[in-house]
């Protein structure tokens, strides 16, 4: 929860982390998030990404794009759902319609990991990240 004045409501923000080599796109997304009201968090690295969700307070939810960095965004991806403790982290990963088998073929998806397809709609991007970390939270409620 974070307050923004001593007295106002506090306001609950979402956290994202974003896996993104590409300097340009690393800003797009990140201004993406932010303008929508998330807190987003930059990294190249997949294993300081995945190294990040071990600690606490973990981000909501884990963006990889496997546009430029393919395999490891994959193994990334995919780690999720063979570790207990990281299980009910939601995953979006993001990449191109042209790869559409690779993603068929490799990742590892259900009800908390999703693959996207570009181009999207900024909607739909927002839509699924929200129904994603909803997913998540009414787990940890049960």
């Amino acid at each position: 929860m974070v307050a923004s004045r001593p007295g106002e409501p506090k306001v609950s923000k979402r956290t994202v982390m974003i896996v993104e080599v590409a300097g340009k796109s690393q800003e797009s997304l990140q201004r993406f998030f932010i303008d929508r009201g998330y807190r987003a968090l930059i990294t190249q690295d997949p294993e300081r990404a995945l190294m990040r969700f071990k600690t606490w307070p973990r981000p909501d939810l884990l963006l990889v794009s496997a546009q430029i960095m393919q395999e490891p965004a994959l193994k990334l991806f995919n780690s999720f759902s063979k570790d207990r403790y990281l299980a009910r982290v939601p995953v979006l990963m993001i990449g191109s319609r042209k790869r559409k088998q690779w993603f068929i073929d490799g990742a590892q998806t259900d009800d908390l990991r999703k693959v996207l397809l570009m181009p999207f709609k900024a909607d739909t991007l927002i839509s699924l990240v929200d129904a994603l970390i909803d997913h998540s939270t009414s787990l940890d409620d049960s």
